[in-house]
């Protein structure tokens, strides 16, 4: 519960004094509401009636030590040492055209800004089953054979536990994890290969686009023969079959699915280790939970005009992050085609 982080961080911060105060209404005259974990709890203030003048005088010098103007009265200023040495991962470049979601300043808020967010359940079952995979292959390169089935499990029942999920979420997601590695270990078991690369991380690459520097991490890379790569990235989730998409909100998830392989395509192809040795032509998705027990991939043949596009957007977006220009998007609708309208005007 993020209320009561918030509460337990605020209190051990105090020194030498620690003063709860609250509201009885809002600015509106209606009844302010307490902490729900709150409730119940002896009040003392009740009893000791209104604070001394000492207490009052302690919470106001409190209060004006802390809150007063920045230090800095540029904002841009301040956010321009946010940037040095920026590397643009894919997610950044989604979250600023994803207009559906909030776009530019989602991506201020979330990617530049880092405002805190806890993990969601879903997400933190997401890592734990891409955490269980990489520990296969791992164990693979390190022992030379094949883990068993039940240490992967074990593996990602380990990851899960680390992410303390409430208990209903804990027993949903641990159920429904080993149920979908148990049948991905199963169906996948003669293509598990020590030659695959692993997360593959770009970093330290020197992948530059036009101006703009690139970075990210890559799931898989496939050596598919003939000085060809293939680029893998697991997802957990809704399996599909189809790049077109059903519904709005699916629609825009295989968009931004799509440029990001070949975004990682770019990443390869321009960074130090690879780039003299082979090119990228596919990318694929590949489903770590089975749809109709059965594990679905979904590949995608790169063409040279999605990638020219995808190379447009990544040098206009990285200037604009860097000139700290987060247009407004309010104007394009929340789908597909909204999107695709604010890449438009972009490109």
């Amino acid at each position: 519960d993020d209320q009561l982080k918030l509460f337990y961080v605020a209190m051990t911060r105090a020194k030498s004094n620690l003063y709860l105060t609250s509201y009885a209404t809002k600015d509106n005259g209606k009844d302010s509401p307490a902490l729900h974990f709150l409730e119940g709890v002896h009040d003392p203030m009740k009893e000791v009636g209104p604070p001394s003048l000492d207490t009052v005088e302690v919470l106001a010098q409190s209060w004006n030590s802390f809150h007063v103007p920045p230090f800095v009265k540029d904002e841009d200023a301040l956010l321009r040492t946010l940037l040095e040495d920026y590397q643009m991962p894919v997610t950044h470049l989604n979250n600023f055209l994803d207009v559906s979601k909030g776009g530019p300043q989602v991506f201020l808020e979330q990617n530049l800004l880092r405002f805190p967010q806890s993990m969601t359940p879903a997400a933190a079952y997401g890592s734990s089953m891409h955490k269980a995979v990489e520990l296969l292959y791992t164990s693979l390169r390190k022992d030379g054979f094949i883990p068993d089935r039940k240490s992967v499990l074990e593996w990602f029942e380990k990851e899960l536990m680390m992410k303390r999920l409430s208990i209903a979420d804990s027993k949903l997601f641990l159920k429904r994890g080993k149920d979908a590695l148990t049948i991905y270990y199963n169906e996948r078991l003669s293509t598990f290969d020590p030659a695959h690369k692993i997360e593959v991380n770009f970093k330290d690459q020197g992948v530059v686009i036009g101006e703009a520097h690139i970075t990210g991490k890559i799931d898989k890379m496939i050596n598919a023969g003939g000085g060809a790569y293939e680029v893998v990235d697991f997802k957990t989730g809704h399996a599909v079959e189809k790049w077109q998409g059903k519904t709005p909100y699916e629609k825009v998830k295989l968009h931004n699915y799509k440029r990001q392989l070949i975004f990682y395509k770019l990443l390869v192809e321009n960074s130090r280790d690879f780039m003299q040795k082979g090119i990228v032509k596919t990318g694929k998705l590949e489903f770590l939970e089975p749809k109709n027990k059965k594990i679905i991939d979904l590949s995608l043949e790169i063409d040279d005009v999605d990638v020219e596009r995808t190379k447009k957007l990544i040098e206009v977006v990285y200037q604009k992050i860097m000139n700290l220009d987060f247009p407004d998007v309010s104007e394009y609708s929340k789908d597909l085609k909204g999107v695709l309208e604010f890449e438009d005007s972009l490109v």
